[in-house]
C-alpha cells in the first residue's frame, strides 16, 4: 500500500565545504546528468579558487537552484565517488534508504508529476528559484520498498534503449567535427593556411529585420540549448507582446552565439525564425562564409579555448566581442565550404532519425514514469 510523504520527511540537506582550492573535482550539474566539469567542458571553468564549494559524495543529489526555462534538474552523482559543486547548488541524500530508493527518488525528480510539482513551487519573475527549503514541501505517494524496486528495474531498462541513440547521436556529432578538422585544420591557427578577414568584414553581428508577422514566436533562451552540439533542448512559443524587452528577431540565415559563459559553447543554427535572449549573439555571414563552416568553426574547442582565455567576468563569464570581431578567420574556397555543408546535410539526416528514435525513446520513459509517479 502507497504512502504519501513530504520530501522534506525523506530528505536531509548536506552542507559539507572544502577547506581548500581543489580539494575534489569540480562538477557541472546539467539536463542530462551529473559530471566531472573537466570532461564535460574539456577543461576546467569553474572561479580559480574553489575554496568552499560544496562537497557531494556518491548516490546524493544536487541541482542549479535558478533556471531561465522553469525546468528545474535533480541529478544524482554517479560518475565519480566524491566532487565538489557550487555553494549555490543545494546538496541532499536519502535519510532513510529502508524507506525510499534512492534509484526510485532519482527517477520521480525526472518526472513530469514531478515537474508539475515544482512549477507551482518555484519563484521570480524572469529567472526562477527553488530553494531547497521549498522542494522539502513536494508530495510523493511512495508504494513499499519491494514495489519500487520493481519500478527502478523497468525504469532502467528504457532508460538503456535512449542512452544507446543518444550514443549514436553523439558518435554523428563527432564524425562531422572530424570532417571539419581534416578540411580545415585549427581555425585559430590557421593551419591550413587559408586566405584570412576579419570576423566582422564578413560576418554581420546586427540582428536581421523582421519580414514576416505570425501570432506566436519561437522564444529561445540559453538554458534551452545543449552545451557542445547546440540541440534545442526544448522550443517554447509565445505571442509577441510576451517576449520581454530583452529579446531580438533572428532568422535561418543567422548563427546564434552565445556570449555568456562561452566555455559551455552554445552554438545555434536556427531551423525556423524566432526570438532570442539578447545573450546569444546574432551572426549573418556573408556570401564568401557558408553558415554551417562558421557554426561549427565557433564550436571547436580551438575557438572554444581561444574565447575562455580572453573572456571577462568571474561568476559569469562573457566572451570578449571586439576580440571575437577582430578574429582572423579563415576564408577557405566556397567550393571546400560547401562539400563540407553537403557532408553536414547527410550527417543531420541521420541525426533526424536518430533524434527521432531519441525522442520515441524519452516518451517512452515517460509514460512509464507518469503511469508509477502520477
Amino acid at each position: 500500500m502507497a504512502h504519501i510523504y513530504f520530501l522534506g520527511d525523506l530528505l536531509v540537506e548536506i552542507c559539507d565545504k572544502t577547506t581548500r582550492n581543489n580539494q575534489y573535482p569540480v562538477l557541472t550539474s546539467s539536463k542530462s546528468g551529473l559530471f566531472l566539469q573537466e570532461d564535460y567542458f574539456t577543461k576546467s571553468v569553474a572561479s580559480k579558487d574553489n575554496t568552499g564549494y560544496k562537497i557531494i559524495r556518491k548516490g546524493e543529489f544536487t541541482y542549479r537552484s535558478m533556471s531561465d526555462s522553469g525546468y528545474f534538474f535533480i541529478n544524482r552523482l554517479e560518475c565519480t565517488e566524491i566532487g565538489i559543486v557550487s555553494p549555490a547548488y543545494p546538496v541532499f541524500k536519502v535519510k532513510d534508504e529502508k524507506i525510499v530508493d534512492p534509484s526510485y527518488l532519482a527517477f520521480f525528480f525526472k518526472s513530469e508529476t514531478f515537474n508539475k510539482k515544482i512549477s507551482l513551487m518555484s519563484k521570480g519573475s524572469t529567472r526562477l528559484s527553488l530553494k531547497f527549503k521549498d522542494l522539502r514541501k513536494i508530495e510523493i505517494n511512495l508504494p513499499s520498498l519491494s514495489e519500487q524496486q520493481e519500478v527502478v528495474k523497468v525504469l532502467i531498462q528504457t532508460n538503456n534503449l535512449s542512452s544507446v541513440f543518444e550514443k549514436k547521436y553523439k558518435n554523428l556529432l563527432d564524425l562531422t567535427s572530424v570532417k571539419f578538422l581534416e578540411l580545415f585544420g585549427n581555425p585559430v591557427k590557421n593551419s591550413k593556411g587559408f586566405e584570412t578577414r576579419k570576423m566582422i568584414d564578413v560576418v554581420s553581428f546586427k540582428p536581421p529585420k523582421k519580414q514576416i508577422n505570425k501570432a506566436v514566436w519561437w522564444s529561445l533562451n540559453l538554458d534551452m540549448i545543449e552545451s557542445n552540439t547546440g540541440r534545442i533542448i526544448q522550443k517554447v512559443f509565445v505571442r509577441e507582446k510576451d517576449l520581454g524587452p530583452s529579446t531580438y528577431y533572428f532568422n535561418t540565415n543567422c548563427v546564434l552565439y552565445s556570449k555568456l559563459r562561452p566555455y559551455l559553447n552554445k552554438v545555434v543554427c536556427p531551423d525556423e525564425d524566432g526570438f532570442a535572449t539578447t545573450e546569444l549573439v546574432p551572426l549573418q555571414p556573408s556570401s564568401i562564409i557558408e553558415k554551417d563552416y562558421l557554426a561549427y568553426l565557433l564550436r571547436t574547442s580551438y575557438f572554444v579555448d581561444f574565447v575562455n582565455t580572453a573572456s571577462y567576468g568571474a561568476k559569469m563569464p562573457r566572451a570578449p566581442m571586439d576580440q571575437i570581431k577582430n578574429f582572423q578567420l579563415p576564408c577557405p574556397p566556397l567550393q571546400l565550404q560547401q562539400s563540407f555543408c553537403k557532408f553536414v546535410d547527410e550527417v543531420e539526416k541521420l541525426k533526424k532519425i536518430v533524434e527521432k528514435q531519441i525522442v520515441n525513446s524519452n516518451e517512452l520513459l515517460e509514460i512509464k514514469m507518469e503511469e508509477y509517479f502520477e
